[in-house]
């Protein structure tokens, strides 16, 4: 059910904002509840409180997102129209096209449970995080549909993912936890899916390892170049689980808003039957907003009924050569081990282990 403060959607029953904002001294999350619970502002306060770094547009911010193959007759096209040539793409964010208001048909909030009464909060202040969390269940929607001059969504029989998204915010980070499946066996054919994926703005260089070694890719310095792709690597048992992205001016280009900037994404999934996954790193669209993304995705798997998709995903508002107080050892080599988190302990789950 959806009502409306000033105009702006809303969720009702879940607090009165379409987004919840969560904040301690280090970093500061947006939620939104508008577009299925996606993650859609992070502030790493450490270095500017007011700089969004994420991609707030619902095709983008940090959330998952489920693919076909691409001659399933089942999706329509960046119009909205119905076509036979384009993918199943359930995304946690919701739909591009627009819906009856002329905003974006975001995905179904179906419920929500937390720690601390946050559900029924439009925001939660903490010096030091100290583990609350906030649980939503969400009912994802294809990014494209039919169109109708109604704003009828006619799309619903093809909406069959669900997930519980949860978050725990961390001292020095927020976690976010996912548990998807399908409700319908219907085979859409075996695509890549982003599990999860994370698109930023005024990120211009990349620190990641494909092999155990850090290694650094900068955004190329002519303004022409729309996009660039950074890396594309299969993860193993010495491959980090992990990228940091920073802010840093580059000649003939235009300046980035607050060079230093930075975070550090990690991720982490135990699918059973799952292929060797990847990460997806790259700079793309329009130079002036110098937007990005890394995914950690997996190649050519079909999700299926019956089969929980567990993915994790980690944001620092440090780069992955800091130590974090409390921490022995650099964020990047305690992203890759094993741990709950706590202490000096890794942070990787024990699922993670298979390979």
């Amino acid at each position: 059910m959806v009502a409306s403060k000033k105009g702006v959607p809303v969720e009702v029953g879940y607090g009165t904002s379409a987004r919840f904002l969560y904040q301690n001294s280090k970093y500061k999350v947006g939620i939104s509840k508008r577009f299925g619970a996606a993650i859609t502002e992070y502030y790493n306060k450490r270095v500017d409180s007011t700089m969004n770094l994420v991609t707030s547009d619902n095709g983008a911010a940090l959330q998952t997102a489920l693919f076909g193959a691409k001659d399933v007759p089942n999706s329509g096209g960046s119009d909205c129209q119905g076509g036979r040539r384009l993918r199943w793409n359930p995304t946690q964010a919701g739909s591009h096209c627009r819906a009856a208001d002329g905003g974006r048909a975001g995905s179904v909030i179906d419920s929500c449970t937390s720690s601390s009464n946050l559900c029924n909060r439009d925001s939660f202040t903490e010096s030091v995080g100290s583990g609350e969390w906030i649980q939503w269940r969400v009912s994802y929607r294809n990014f494209f549909y039919e169109k109708n001059p109604h704003g009828v969504y006619k799309y619903k029989p093809f909406d069959d993912v669900r997930a519980l998204i949860r978050y725990t915010f961390h001292a020095d980070h927020v976690q976010a936890d996912y548990q998807i499946w399908r409700t319908r066996d219907t085979n859409y054919g075996a695509y890549f899916q982003a599990l999860p994926t994370g698109f930023f703005t005024q990120m211009t260089r990349y620190t990641y390892s494909p092999s155990g070694t850090p290694k650094t890719t900068t955004r190329s310095e002519s303004p022409t170049d729309d996009a660039q792709s950074v890396a594309n690597y299969s993860v193993g048992p010495s491959t980090g689980r992990w990228v940091t992205a920073e802010s840093v001016n580059r000649p003939g280009s235009p300046p980035v808003m607050t060079p230093g900037n930075h975070l550090t994404a990690a991720y982490y999934n135990s699918i059973p039957g799952c292929p060797a996954r990847k990460f997806l790193i790259s700079f793309f669209g329009d130079n002036y907003q110098q937007s990005s993304h890394a995914k950690n995705y997996l190649k050519s798997y079909a999700p299926t009924k019956g089969t929980y998709m567990n993915v994790r995903g980690l944001i620092f508002p440090y780069r992955y050569n800091e130590t974090l107080p409390g921490k022995t050892a650099q964020l990047g080599k305690l992203i890759d081990t094993p741990g709950d988190g706590s202490g000096s302990q890794g942070y990787m789950p024990v699922n993670e282990l298979f390979l």
